[in-house]
């Protein structure tokens, strides 16, 4: 057979590309253009079978898909379609257009008759249903499809000139010729199979018979006469068109072959002796597909045997065709995840360069945010590639490439499955994946087919693992090393080749090949034991179905279905009686058999997984026995033969414990009988650990065969025989948990040796203390401690619940240790313990007390008999515990019981008669107390009160006595007001909560009354206390106290805190009406859907109190306010939008206080429920609104005196001490009386609360009340406080001070506020004290503030004549900004009659600066006047302050000419951002006009400051030109000399315009800049109107200093001469169509970078110029230009060019800094830095221009210079 290349891999990158091909459906309709028409032509509609008008069926005229064109005889049809498609369709023909679909493009910018490739992408389908048709297809998009369909099959093209002729049989049949002229196409036989392909040349026949069979397909070359008349239909499509067409015809094409392909006569030569009958492959497709693949040389058919299996290399080779579609999807997206990641790491290298670079705005991440985001993202794709290159295995060409090799042997696996019954799909695909290791498997499979393995699980497993296949034939190498070659062991092995490498890592890591064997074949064993299991029980069901009782299927299905006995007993006891229930039975216990052996599978399934663990613990138990057996021998060496012999003969491996116990007692009298029962029982191990023995548990416990093998490792390096531990596999996680309990332990050596000793016995002990329900974590501990005594613990453990009394198993096993030592001792002692364990058991409580007791045994030095003493330890536990709770010493008590135990039992019966009471009342402080107490009692018995029970109460609770005491003496004075019955009820409560008090320090009298009055309230008080717990502090103590009658309250509300993480503490100190509000919320919010209110309460619960306000008065609806956090949205959120939104509806019109709203809007939620409080449009709103800065004072004064409006009249006519005022009312509120006091004097807030303060600090309660007796008393005090602190601190003041002693406390305190060292200046100026006092309180205690004022004392009244006047309008942040420029106002005069003369401009001035200082006052003025909006003014004042981002000059700046301030004040809107249109711009009938006012003249433009930047950049970019000579260039005035630009100037800092249409014939001037000092950013369509004239030339650029951005698929119509882009950064045009009359210029410092976009002038007279300068690199891949562009200039550093065409007759000129290549020629075929660079496809006047001879024959008007 001759050897031709094969064409396998190809085949499968064709299906792939179709695959990919066929993922993308187009939505839009294509059109098919009517190019010429001649003879009788129909088009008929598919659907409704009518024909078109003759008047559409004309040249010129458009059909779409859905429609069939029908030729008569001599008749012709010449269509192009929309995609470049030209289609030829011949007389007599029929073709149905059954699909074109396109993605849009622009039209009116392609000319489709001079398209070389499509202009988007598309999907065609056509069927060619009888006739002849030409087709010349474009190069095709690569996601695009274009199939041509016949009856006989199907032509897949990409880019193709085919003749199609479809011709139908007289029998029905049809037959095909497809000539192909140029190109490539696929052809896949209708029905399937594997395609054919056909290049340049060649020609395929074939056929289809009536009954739809297939006929042979024929190969051959093309006639050079049907090549001339394919030829010759193109050229003719194209002149019915005006098409060239692209050359000639060589005849070589078609005369010589390719060399790698065969011959005609050799093509035919093979077709007849490859027809699919002749070789015995049959006529149908797969003999067709055989054929092919024998073409591939993939099978010989020659070869009967391989004949025979032609239909399996088929299905091979088609499944295997799906793979490597798969694969090449998944290696396109590896690729493009290491593309994308090599991108990600070049950009984190260039951000790591710059990681100092500075934040440009609040939006924008640093460079440390963006290197951290991008290291996460590789990271990311880095682990995404590691999954994908998991998923995808070989590779695309590793794979064809195993296959190819290995494909007759992988056929044979496959075959072999088939036969096994096991074959599909997915095995087959995963055969090809491992086709390498096909042969192998073969192989494995004859190997164990010659040793006698006949079963077919076996043999399947072979095939199912074809991963596994080298393992498994190193196993079985290693099995017949072994001698193990047998049918059971390599059966196993085949069934277990699934696990074959953890087999083999098995024995890589050490594990002898025998112990692997052993484990495999024991899991193998029982698998196939639950295998059999499950016949059976399937042969019992059948035979009970077939028995002849009908049972009802639905019962059968029932039992079927039940996963466990309890399901199926129950169904049994369901049909107790029915006569089929003897039938139910059988059923019944085959499906529980069916269960049990599932189970099994399943548990040895997961065993072969654990293959490495189980095998590894064979050989340990093996290594174990061996060892015992070692040691045996070694004991037996001292005894004699004869006994050995016995032994020998009666020990045998199935030997039971008694047999043992027999036989050991057998030699009890002999005088080696340690010796014999060493010997025994190491004899007996060995036989237990043998790996025979031992192999069926491991097997069974193998998910935690690690952990023993973990536990046994231990113990051996403790020096443990690890035997008893081996032994027990199915203890292991047992042993396991307590190792690791203990880990710490034994690390440190607090447990060693002796916990793996008796390890099984500990294992034991705990196993009760589980099954009991106790934790066991400190237990484990205990006993592992003390495990040298295990086996007396056990002991003690096995008499818990065999004991005669109730014992708490909890305190017995804490006290296990204690009693497993005392069994100990009392075993060394020789102490029968056979009742003394169940003793200990019963008294369990006293143990630890019985253990001090045996400790004294043996040290008493008394003759006490030990028998006695542990007949009588439980009594001398209980006296000495008795003892210990009496609080007597027991020093000596044991030791004294222990001198006389004989005597013990009378001992007890003394010590139950000394406490009588049968209280726990401690005796020390029920004597301390016993006088209260007596008094207490009296005091209910003279009340008439019971007092059965109070004694005992009292005695309970003698630590609260004191306080018991406290609250009754108040109870004689409530008269009708006390019920001393409920009091005396409720007395140790009552005392509970007043001595909690009293711990805090709360001594007050008013408030234990308040106790005393509402007993009954006084366990809810203990409960809010607990709740509390230790954090609570007085002044909680004090709210709780006083809030008694709203303690239900406050105990509810503390439960909702708690769950939302509050500070209890600082919560329950808050106003009760808070506390129900929050009640409130909870209950509203509880009762929407969800889980609201959980929510609202994770969030926080601080405006809550405003969030109940909003509720109630119906701002926020619960359930809305639901549903919002439900979608997402936070409560803090959702309230404060709610809020704001309010704030805005009720204050709409009023600009002021909307101002103030947004600069506040945080605190939204708390000026809603501020303003809740007062009338709106009252002066209490405009205060309020004015004095923000004290907002939450003033809040929460209002809420709390809402409904006394006498009250709320002194708040907001003394918001100056409105703080002051608010700490009052919290320290007083539970005090009605003080708080009088307080608002009849509510001026001196201030003073009151220093007063107050310092007397609570010192104790001094008396003079609290003193204080808050009466107005007069307050004030007389705080003077006379006063008066002595000033003259005691300031002598040398003394008449002063008595000159204003009435004012004494006022100063005192003023002084204490701000600080003694301004003591001086305060007692100079007492004449100015009010003045003074006043504004210091408006400091609000600020140090700076205050030292400013007292350094411009001098200026006080001018000071607070300011803010005197901001407090009249209640400007808010007033106050704020007098203090902050109070050192200004002296500086500069003018700036403190703006502040008094504009205060609101002002205010804001100064807040935005933050300095005023940098601003000065003339500038401040000419802000002033432009009536900015704050936004506005924060804009301009930015950019005035920051200036630009450049170092400045050396020198000192020009003084400020008047022209410049004023072109300064002119350009203001140079520093703001515009968004294009805007409000401010007219619009009429869809056309926008500019705004003239933000246009100013250029001459005034270019003395302003705020120009300056873009005024050189215009310089620099219009110096880009490397030449002096205009004559270089066209004569253009876009970006040229600054100093002949005359227009208008639009400057901004970022400006953006957006898609409409612009007339700017309202402008002054017909030039406009657009200038950005930021970014500048165009989008959509932009249509561009100018002034029109015989004589003017208008120009439009746009120019930035950051980034020009022109968003993809933008475009820009410009109706004036010249359209100029200019930036300092590169510029990118992306799919972007520019339009201008005359000139496109676009400049660049940086690069400019353009693809797949149109430049278009006019033609009608101007320059027709594209120039496009670059400073650094210019790279252009798919410019078009319109054909009237004349003159291209283009110049930067290097210029690099792909995919354009140059129009004809334009003249070209291109400069790059080394110019060209031997000084004319451009650089091709790659990039070359310095050169003019044509990539690819630079053409002009579309001739290709790929190498010098053809730039010399095609670019005479392209001149390449340089630009030094």
């Amino acid at each position: 057979m001759k050897s031709i290349h094969s064409p396998f891999p190809y085949l499968f990158l064709f299906l792939f590309s179709c695959c990919h091909l066929l993922a993308d459906e187009i939505s839009t309709k294509g059109a098919l253009i009517i190019a010429s028409v001649e003879g009788q032509v129909t088009v008929v509609n598919n659907d409704t079978q009518q024909p078109l008008p003759a008047s559409k069926v004309i040249a010129g005229g458009v059909i779409y898909d859905g429609h069939t064109v029908k030729t008569g005889p001599s008749a012709k049809m010449v269509l192009l379609l929309t995609n470049g498609t030209v289609a030829t369709i011949k007389a007599e023909s029929s073709l149905n257009i059954k699909k074109f679909t396109q993605e849009k493009f622009d039209m009116s910018k392609t000319n489709l008759s001079e398209l070389k490739g499509e202009p988007s992408k598309s999907n065609v389908v056509i069927d060619i249903e009888i006739g002849d048709m030409v087709v010349d297809v474009k190069k095709l998009d690569k996601k695009s499809s274009f199939n041509i369909e016949s009856p006989v099959g199907t032509a897949g093209i990409r880019g193709t000139v085919p003749a199609i002729s479809v011709v139908q049989m007289p029998d029905g049949g049809f037959q095909q010729k497809t000539a192909m002229l140029r190109g490539e196409i696929a052809f896949t036989p209708r029905g399937g199979g594997l395609p054919t392909m056909l290049g340049p040349g060649q020609s395929l026949a074939s056929g289809i018979g009536p009954n739809g069979i297939m006929l042979p397909m024929q190969l051959g070359q093309v006639s050079q006469a049907m090549m001339t008349a394919i030829q010759a239909d193109v050229e003719a499509a194209g002149a019915a068109m005006g098409i060239s067409p692209e050359g000639g015809v060589d005849a070589s094409d078609a005369t010589v072959p390719d060399p790698d392909e065969p011959s005609e006569d050799e093509l035919n030569e093979s077709d007849d002796k490859r027809k699919g009958a002749s070789k015995g492959v049959g006529d149908d497709d797969n003999g067709t597909d055989a054929v092919a693949l024998e073409k591939a040389g993939l099978i010989d058919l020659n070869d009967p045997e391989q004949a025979a299996k032609a239909d399996s290399f088929v299905e091979v080779s088609t499944l295997s065709a799906g793979s490597f579609a798969a694969k090449g999807e998944k290696e396109a997206q590896i690729a493009a995840q290491k593309s994308e990641l090599d991108g990600d790491k070049s950009q984190l290298e260039q951000l790591k360069l710059q990681r100092n670079s500075r934040r440009n705005d609040d939006t924008e991440l640093s460079i440390d945010e963006q290197i951290a985001a991008l290291e996460a993202k590789i990271s990311v794709t880095e682990s995404d590639i590691a999954i994908s290159e998991s998923e995808l295995g070989k590779g695309t060409a590793s794979f064809v490439e195993a296959l190819s090799d290995h494909m007759a042997s992988t056929v044979d696996v496959i075959i072999e499955a088939e036969a096994l019954g096991v074959k599909s799909e997915d095995l087959i695909t995963q055969t090809t994946e491992y086709a390498e290791n096909a042969q192998i498997t073969n192989k494995n499979l004859k190997r164990v087919k010659e040793a006698g393995v006949t079963d077919n699980d076996a043999l399947a497993g072979l095939v199912s693992s074809p991963d596994k296949s080298d393992e498994a034939e190193e196993m079985l190498d290693l099995a017949v090393a072994e001698k193990q070659d047998d049918p059971e062991t390599f059966a196993a092995l085949a069934r277990s080749t699934d696990v074959a490498d953890k087999m083999m890592e098995a024995k890589e890591s050490g594990t002898d090949v025998d112990s692997v064997l052993v484990a495999i074949k024991t899991t193998d064993s029982k698998k196939q034991v639950a295998k059999q299991k499950k016949v059976e029980a399937q042969n019992k069901k059948d035979e009970a179905l077939a028995s002849g009782v009908e049972i009802p299927p639905a019962l059968v299905s029932s039992i079927d279905a039940a996963q466990d006995d309890a399901e199926l007993t129950l169904l049994l006891e369901e049909n107790t009686g029915t006569v089929y229930y003897d039938q139910l039975v059988i059923l019944k216990d085959s499906r529980s058999d069916i269960i049990n052996a599932d189970a099994e599978t399943l548990a040895a399934d997961t065993a072969k997984t654990k293959i490495v663990d189980t095998s590894a613990y064979v050989r340990k138990v093996k290594e174990i026995s061996v060892k015992k057996l070692e040691e045996a021998n070694e004991q037996k060496k001292g005894l004699s033969s004869v006994i050995v012999a016995d032994i020998e003969t009666q020990l045998t491996i199935d030997s039971t414990g008694d047999d043992i116990t027999t036989l050991k007692e057998s030699y009890a009298v002999d005088p080696n009988y340690d010796t014999i029962v060493s010997f025994i029982d190491k004899l007996k191990s060995s036989f237990d650990l043998d790996p025979a023995n031992m192999a069926s548990g491991i097997v069974d416990n193998a998910e935690t065969a690690a952990d023993n093998l973990e536990t046994i490792s231990t113990a051996e390096t403790l020096g443990v025989d690890p035997a008893s531990i081996a032994q027990k596999p199915e203890r292991a996680k047992e042993y396991k948990e307590i190792t690791t309990q203990v880990a710490d332990d034994i690390e440190s050596g607090a447990v060693g040796a002796d916990l793996f000793t008796n390890l099984d016995t500990v294992a034991d002990i705990v196993s009760v203390a589980k099954d009991k329900g106790l934790d066991t974590t400190d237990l484990t501990k205990n006993v592992a401690k003390d495990a040298a005594v295990a086996t007396e613990m056990k002991e003690f453990v096995d008499q818990i619940d065999a004991s005669s009394t109730t014992t708490d198993s909890a305190t017995a096993f804490a006290n296990i240790a204690d009693a497993g030592n005392i069994i100990k001792k009392a075993k060394d002692s020789g102490i029968s313990t056979e009742d003394l364990a169940k003793d200990l058991a019963g008294d369990a409580e006293v143990i630890g007390e019985m253990k001090e007791f045996v400790d004294q045994i043996d040290i008493t030095g008394t003759s006490a008999e030990t028998a006695t003493a542990f007949a009588n330890i439980a009594d001398a536990g209980n006296i000495i515990k008795k003892a210990k709770d009496s609080g007597i010493s027991t020093d000596d008590l044991a030791k004294d019981l222990a001198g006389d135990a004989d005597v013990i039992g009378e001992m007890k019966e003394f010590v139950d008669q000394i406490v009588t009471t049968g209280t726990s009342a401690d005796s020390a402080s029920a004597f301390a107390n016993i006088a209260d107490a007596g008094r207490i009692i009296k005091q209910a018995k003279n009340s008439g009160v019971s007092t059965d029970d109070l004694a005992k109460n009292l005695a309970d609770n003698t630590e609260a006595i004191s306080s018991m005491k406290s609250a009754s003496d108040q109870l004689d004075g409530l008269g009708a007001e006390g019920d001393a019955a409920s009091f005396f009820t409720n007395i140790v409560e009552v005392g509970r909560a007043v001595q909690k008090a009293k711990d805090l320090g709360v001594e007050d009298e008013a408030l234990i009354l308040e106790m005393t009055k509402n007993p009954d309230k006084a366990a809810q008080v203990n409960q809010v206390f607990e709740a509390v717990g230790t954090g609570v502090d007085a002044d909680a103590a004090k709210n709780i106290l006083g809030n008694v009658d709203e303690i239900g309250e406050m105990a509810d509300a503390i439960v909702h805190a708690e769950k939302s993480g509050a500070n209890l503490n600082d919560f329950v100190k808050k106003d009760v009406e808070e506390h129900k509000a929050l009640n409130n919320v909870i209950e509203q919010l509880g009762g929407t859907d969800g889980d609201a209110a959980e929510k609202f309460l994770n969030e926080g619960i601080d405006d809550v109190l405003q969030l109940n306000q909003a509720l109630e008065e119906g701002h926020l609806d619960a359930d809305a306010l639901a549903s919002s956090v439900s979608s997402g949205e936070t409560f803090a959120d959702a309230f404060k939008n709610s809020s704001v939104d309010k704030l805005k509806e009720r204050f709409g019109g009023n600009d002021d206080l909307l101002e103030a709203v947004s600069l506040y809007e945080d605190q939204a939620n708390d000026i809603l429920f501020a303003l809740s409080f007062v009338d709106p449009g009252s002066s209490q709103e405009t205060a309020l609104m004015g004095n923000l800065d004290k907002l939450g004072a003033i809040m929460y004064l209002s809420h709390r005196f809402e409904d006394n409006p006498q009250r709320m009249n002194i708040i907001f006519s003394n918001l100056d001490v409105a703080i002051a005022l608010d700490q009052l009312v919290a320290e007083l509120g539970v005090f009605p009386g003080r708080l009088s006091i307080v608002f009849e004097n509510a001026e001196l807030a201030p003073a009151i609360l220093a007063t107050y303060q310092e007397y609570e600090q010192n104790g001094a309660y008396d003079l609290i009340d003193t204080l808050f007796s009466s107005s007069q008393s307050l004030k007389d005090t705080i003077s006379n406080d006063g008066l002595n602190k000033l003259l005691r601190d300031f002598p040398g003041f003394a008449f002063e001070i008595e000159t204003n002693r009435e004012r004494a406390g006022e100063i005192s305190n003023l002084i204490t506020q701000v600080g003694p060292q301004y003591a001086d200046h305060i007692l100079h100026n007492l004449e100015k004290f009010d003045d003074l006092n006043t504004m210091i309180l408006r400091t609000k205690g600020d140090p700076f503030r205050i030292e400013t004022l007292f350094y411009n004392i001098h200026a006080l009244e001018q000071i607070k004549k300011l803010s005197d006047h901001y407090k009249e309008i209640n400007l808010l942040g007033g106050q704020d900004v007098v203090f902050l420029n109070i050192e200004l106002f002296s500086l500069d005069p003018l700036y403190y009659e703006l502040a008094l003369n504009s205060p609101k401009f002002f205010v804001r001035l100064s807040e935005i600066s933050g300095d005023l200082n940098d601003v000065p006052s003339s500038l401040a003025a000419q802000l002033q006047e432009l009536n900015l909006n704050r936004e506005e003014l924060k804009t301009v004042l930015s950019d005035l302050l920051a200036g630009p981002q450049v170092e400045g000059p050396n020198t000192a700046p020009p003084e400020q000419t008047g022209d410049q301030a004023s072109s300064d004040t002119a350009t203001l809107s140079f520093l703001m951002d515009h968004v294009i249109p805007s409000q401010d711009d007219e619009s009429i009938e869809g056309v926008v006009y500019l705004n003239p006012n933000k246009v100013v003249s250029y001459d005034m433009a270019s003395t302003s400051t705020f120009f300056k930047e873009s005024s050189d950049l215009y310089f620099m970019l219009s110096d880009l030109d490397s030449s002096d000579d205009p004559d270089n260039y066209a004569n253009t005035t876009s970006l040229q000399d600054a100093g002949y630009f005359v227009g208008g100037v639009f400057g901004g800092r970022n400006i953006e315009f957006n898609s409409a249409t612009y007339n700017l014939s309202n402008l002054n001037s017909e030039n406009l800049l657009v200038a950005a000092g930021g970014t500048l950013s165009l989008k959509g369509e932009i249509d561009i109107i100018t002034k029109s004239g015989i004589d003017i030339v208008s120009e439009l650029t746009f120019m930035s200093l950051e980034q020009l951005s022109i968003a993809e698929g933008s475009s820009i119509n410009y109706g004036g001469e010249t359209l100029g882009f200019g930036s300092l950064e590169t510029i990118g045009v992306i799919n972007v169509d520019l339009f201008a009359e005359g000139e496109i210029s676009l400049r660049s410092l940086d690069s400019l970078v353009i693809n797949d976009s149109s430049m278009a002038t006019s033609g009608k007279g101007g320059a027709d110029f594209v120039h496009l300068l670059a400073a650094s690199e210019l790279s252009i891949d798919n410019l078009r230009f319109s054909e009237h562009v004349r003159q291209i200039a283009m110049e930067a550093m290097t210029i690099n060019l792909s995919n354009l065409n140059f129009p004809a007759g334009s003249t070209v000129q291109l400069n790059s800094l080394y110019g060209g290549v031997d000084g004319v020629y451009p650089n091709f075929g790659n990039k070359e830095y310095g050169r003019v660079n044509f990539i690819q496809n630079v053409r002009y006047n579309q001739n290709l221009m790929n190498s010098r001879s053809t730039f010399d024959q095609f670019g005479g008007s392209i001149t390449i210079g340089n630009s030094q």
